[in-house]
């Protein structure tokens, strides 16, 4: 009797240290992938935090440079949604009289209204100045159609 109980406590004490073997297992297990999750976040991260950086450097040397792609780029974020001086300013990492010079010249244009909120003037897109420039463009369209239907016409016919 005293060998069979001997025998049952060695096989639980196996059982239990299985056990615990198994359960340290599944926590390592456990902090592994939660290393690698924080080292691909890590990286993804970094990675997004670069490209964030890089457009924001091209979008300050874009508005130095070219004020026609800088104004490209103001429509481009208030067609999305409309939008303060100051969030534009946020958002292309410029001045903010340079945003309202910009402003100001589309505003001019018929491209962008503004309208009073508060303390603050938000600016979007105005659907008129656009239907305009579409109707002007709608010309040069036609026009280029015809020849490049022409153009088409001849390197066909060409050998």
């Amino acid at each position: 009797m005293c060998a069979a109980n001997t025998a049952h406590r060695e096989k639980r004490l196996r059982q239990s240290e299985l056990k615990l073997s198994h359960d340290e297992i599944r926590r390592l297990a456990a902090l592994a992938e939660r290393e690698r999750i924080g080292r691909d976040l890590h990286d993804l991260l970094g990675h997004t935090l670069s490209l964030i950086t890089l457009k924001s450097e091209l979008a300050v040397r874009l508005f130095d440079r070219d004020p026609l792609a800088s104004r490209r780029e103001i429509v481009d974020v208030l067609a999305k949604r409309e939008a303060s001086v100051s969030e534009l300013v946020a958002l292309f990492h410029v001045s903010q009289p340079a945003i309202s010079q910009h402003l100001k010249v589309l505003r001019e244009a018929g491209l962008v209204r503004v309208r009073p909120d508060a303390q603050r003037r938000l600016y979007s897109i105005d659907p008129k100045g656009l239907k305009e420039v579409s109707a002007w463009l709608n010309r040069y369209r036609k026009f280029w159609a015809t020849r490049l239907d022409r153009l088409d016409a001849h390197m066909e016919a060409k050998p």
